[in-house]
């Protein structure tokens, strides 16, 4: 499973970097053998009342179904992550239990 990173810049990048790495490998480990990379972007976005909110967006591709998407928004960068990875764990055990249900 391949980890790539986008629009991680600035000084907590390396910080964010492995904690997504670190979320990333324990969260979506039993599926390592289906997903064949997982793009983590991070940016911050204005906020509807003002000030910046952290934003992270993780797609895993999965083979052979394709690929899932989460999109979190948080205050905190480090929790955004956490939630983002947590989602994609419950999307990528959906679509790794409908493509065996699909090969029955």
């Amino acid at each position: 499973m391949r980890i790539r990173f986008l629009g991680l810049n600035g000084r907590q990048a390396a910080t964010l970097r492995e904690h997504a790495r670190r979320r990333i490998a324990f969260t979506l480990g039993r599926f390592r053998s289906a997903i064949t990379e997982v793009c983590v972007r991070f940016d911050e976005v204005d906020r509807p009342g003002g000030g910046r909110q952290a934003r992270c967006r993780i797609r895993a591709t999965i083979e052979p179904t394709g690929a899932v998407t989460a999109d979190l928004h948080d205050s905190e960068a480090h929790t955004a992550i956490a939630r983002a990875v947590d989602r994609l764990a419950r999307l990528v055990r959906e679509a790794v239990r409908s493509a065996g249900e699909d090969r029955t």
